[in-house]
């Protein structure tokens, strides 16, 4: 049932009139903020009712109810047109929980997040994430870390961050969360909405949200994302005769039969009342039938320029600022004070609003279209250069042509600032009013970007294939094509994507610019890595580093230096692949690019530890660690724990090899990335193995070979076969998985399966004496690094060599003294999985 607050009668002078009516609602309400403050735990109210019913009154009485018990009040409200996205309903309650004023400026905006966080201990996550929600602009370091995250990430960010901003702030006291009109809510914004009752329900906080009938958004799916908090309804019914005769009360100086005539046409609705019993107040002898007459009778007695002024600000939207108002109106001295006292707007300064929803509506209504569009047009040229949304909104309504390339620039401006849900729908307007095929093409290609950075790569693809149906010319056929091959990366369709990439070079042609071409090269060095096309994977690399260094671009140069790190690697010339990815990790460092930086310490750490500088490997591997779970990019952190798997087992660090793998295992999971699960239960096998658990790692060691079996064996295939030789007590399983993962190396594998299996290799022949084997595996690792041979690799040949030579009973002059030296290259390495043969070939003449 409803209940309301009327308002003065005149101005702002003549205060406002006691609360009158709905006392059931409001002892409801109340009630239910009592009980939030005595048990701390919050629940959400939803004020339902027809416009003009009277669901802002009762929420100004619990406000000031609300005041004098102490509990402090944070307003916002959605508009249907007109609002800004800086002063949304999230970003305004986020404002005023910190202290902020909605039209706060940004320099006043990054303060408030600076106090905040100096006041609570706040991390450098929780000032990434607050500033996006309240649009604060950010240091260039703090920017590179948000910008390396992906949409997921950010998204769960500012989740978290706002979740510990409503807490933080009701653990001072509790508080009144109001949110009016949000039937018109967007789809996001209705998100957070219910992710805020979600934290509500275990802090003292009362959330309220006004909205009408007629689309309520407060469904079973808003409320399973609230997550159990408890949320109760009121519809606002038409007053009772009673309460309809006290607030006609107001009016004393009314005839009885002309207040009950009022009170009969209003059937209950307390803003008709309102209206109706102020006209007869003034003098009016006949009784309107709408509000929406009402309305219009009073503007039109209003002086020529006060009606041309309210149009304008029906144009503007519910909210306006007064200097738009007089722009729009071309009057630069423009006083609304008119306005403010015939009621039809109210003011705190310098922002206006209309007194209520449907006042805006009817004179909005009234005006003509020619008059409206000029009008519209006017308030597009005052936002076109302050706020790119409105300005876009402004023309569309006027029916301009620019109306698509505005929503176009502005869907661009929000892509770069990472709100890419917003940019969505501000592309998905420009697409639907653009008609040109340039500008359908421009679109399409803007929805393929940010469909694939929103994670959606079927719909971006399907968006990337209409771009190059409205293409027009060559290069915006390779645009779209560009586009193509990136999504197929992403969906691991390599060889699409090459055929796509080709397409996209034949139509570029010679009108590519170096910036354009070191992408397109980049592009092909990636997709050629995992396909295992070594030379076409390295000379693509050189291509884009060529063209990076062209186009002078500290971002493409940085992921070239990366590509060619990776081409190296994967031809096992590590100590250029290490020279390379230093390079990189340089260049990102320099340029702030926490992506690049990312992708690259991992790469960068492995190739140490097989250079033979572990204590570097780790410092890279305990950065990268960081940055990964500050950005929380999940692949990355499983890709690291992996690098560390590596190091442990060559370090003999067997428990901290299992923790790793587990993690590894865990995250495997989570990512649905079976390659890699693969790769962590080989590790538990090693572990197992190296612990003395035989029949444990022999179990993993089978279990990890049937996981990559079924998402191909070229990537570590050869190094889990070689761990079921070494577990295997069954001379026939031993030499099949030997054999076995000699064929895959011949075939072409990634450089870490050729190191470790032939560690292996070696090991199981010493262990089986069989010296021979051991020189072959040996030589075999020999000549594969024979273009760049390294100190790991190195250690491992010597050793296998020695080994077999004593175990045959060869002792030439010296080989105690080669002993003692692979001995001590262990230990300067790290290497101790490989000391324990050493130091038993030096103990055996002690022995005898």
């Amino acid at each position: 049932m409803p209940a309301w607050l009327l308002e003065k009668l005149h101005s702002q002078a003549e205060g406002t009139l006691p609360f009158v009516g709905r006392r059931p609602e409001l002892a409801m309400v109340l009630a239910s903020l009592d009980r939030c403050r005595s048990s701390r735990h919050g629940r959400a109210i939803v004020v339902r009712g027809e416009a003009g019913i009277g669901k802002s009154r009762l929420v100004e009485a619990v406000t000031s109810a609300a005041r004098e018990r102490g509990v402090e009040t944070h307003s916002a409200q959605v508009f249907d047109f007109g609002q800004s996205p800086g002063r949304g309903p999230i970003t305004t309650l986020a404002l005023s929980l910190m202290g902020a004023d909605p039209g706060a400026t940004d320099e006043q905006r990054a303060a408030a997040v600076r106090r905040l966080l100096a006041a609570r201990g706040g991390s450098i996550d929780q000032s990434i994430f607050l500033s996006d929600i309240v649009e604060a602009p950010l240091e260039p370091e703090l920017a590179a870390l948000e910008q390396a995250m992906d949409a997921t990430t950010r998204q769960r960010g500012r989740t978290l961050a706002l979740s510990q901003l409503i807490e933080w702030a009701s653990q001072r006291c509790p508080r009144l969360l109001i949110v009016e009109d949000v039937h018109w809510a967007d789809t996001d914004e209705l998100a957070r909405l219910g992710e805020i009752a979600a934290v509500v329900a275990n802090c003292p906080i009362l959330l309220i949200m006004t909205t009408r009938p007629e689309g309520d958004p407060i469904n079973a799916t808003w409320r399973a994302r609230a997550r159990g908090c408890p949320v109760t309804t009121i519809d606002l019914a038409p007053l009772a005769q009673d309460e309809a005769e006290e607030l006609a009360a107001f009016y004393p100086e009314l005839p009885r039969e002309t207040i009950h005539a009022c009170i009969e046409r209003a059937e209950g609705y307390p803003l008709f009342l309102d209206q109706l019993l102020r006209a007869a107040n003034a003098g009016s002898e006949s009784l309107p039938g709408s509000v929406r007459t009402l309305v219009l009778a009073r503007a039109d007695r209003l002086p020529d320029l006060d009606h041309r002024a309210l149009q304008a600000a029906a144009v503007l939207g519910q909210e306006l600022w007064l200097d738009a108002l007089r722009h729009t109106v071309e009057e630069p001295q423009y006083d609304p004070a008119p306005l403010v006292e015939h009621g039809f707007i109210r003011t705190d300064g310098a922002r206006l609003q209309f007194a209520h929803a449907l006042f805006r509506d009817a004179v909005y209504e009234s005006i003509l279209k020619s008059q409206r569009r000029e009008l519209h047009r006017n308030a597009a040229r005052w936002f076109a250069r302050r706020d790119l949304p409105l300005y876009a909104d402004h023309l569309a309504a006027a029916q301009d042509e620019g109306a698509a390339s505005a929503y176009a620039d502005a869907a661009r401006v929000e892509q770069q600032a990472l709100r890419f849900e917003r940019a969505l729908g501000l592309a998905q307007k420009a697409a639907a009013l653009a008609h040109e095929p340039v500008l359908l093409h421009e679109t399409s290609t803007l929805l393929g970007e940010l469909l694939l950075q929103l994670g959606r790569t079927h719909d971006a693809l399907t968006a990337y294939r209409e771009s190059l149906d409205f293409a027009v010319d060559p290069p915006g056929r390779g645009r779209a094509w560009l586009g193509i091959a990136s999504a197929l990366r992403v969906m691991d369709r390599h060889e699409e994507a090459l055929d796509a990439l080709d397409r996209a070079e034949t139509h570029w042609r010679d009108s590519a610019d170096a910036h354009v071409r070191a992408q397109l090269y980049t592009l092909r060095g990636n997709l050629l890595f995992p396909l295992g096309r070594l030379s076409a994977c390295l000379e693509a690399h050189e291509q884009a580093h060529r063209y990076a260094l062209e186009a002078n671009s500290s971002y493409e140069i940085a992921r070239a230096l990366g590509g060619l790190g990776d081409a190296y690697y994967q031809r096992g010339q590590m100590i250029t692949a290490r020279q390379q990815f230093a390079r990189c990790v340089q260049e990102a460092r320099s340029h702030n690019l926490a992506g690049v930086l990312l992708a690259n310490l991992p790469m960068l750490a492995i190739s140490e530890i097989y250079y033979g500088t572990p204590n570097a490997g780790r410092e890279h591997l305990k950065e990268a660690l960081d940055l990964a779970t500050r950005i929380g990019d999940v692949r990355s952190e499983l890709l690291i724990y992996l690098c560390y798997c590596e190091g442990y087992l060559i370090q003999a660090q067997y428990d901290d090899a299992r923790r790793c793998a587990t993690r590894g295992i865990d995250l495997a999971k989570q990512l649905g990335a079976r390659r890699f699960l693969a790769e962590c239960t080989g590790v538990l096998a090693c572990a197992a193995l190296a612990l003395g658990q035989r029949e444990e790692s022999l179990r993993l060691a089978q279990e990890s070979v049937q996981i990559g079996r079924e998402t191909g064996m070229s990537y570590c295939g050869p190094v889990l076969l070689s761990l079921v030789a070494r577990a295997t007590e069954r001379p026939s399983e031993r030499a099949a998985a030997l054999e076995e993962g000699e064929a895959l190396l011949a075939a072409g594998c990634v450089s870490h399966s050729y190191f470790n299996f032939y560690m292996h290799a070696i090991d199981v022949s010493l262990e089986q004496q069989r010296w021979d084997e051991a020189r072959r595996y040996a030589r075999a690792l020999e000549n594969y690094t024979a273009a760049e041979p390294m100190p790991f690799t190195n250690l491992l040949i010597q050793r296998a060599r020695v080994l077999a030579d004593l175990g045959e009973g060869r002792e030439p002059n010296g080989t105690r003294a080669a002993l003692e030296a692979l001995r001590s290259e262990c230990i300067r390495m790290n290497a101790r999985a490989a000391l324990r043969a050493i130091d038993a070939a030096l103990d055996e003449p002690a022995a005898a």
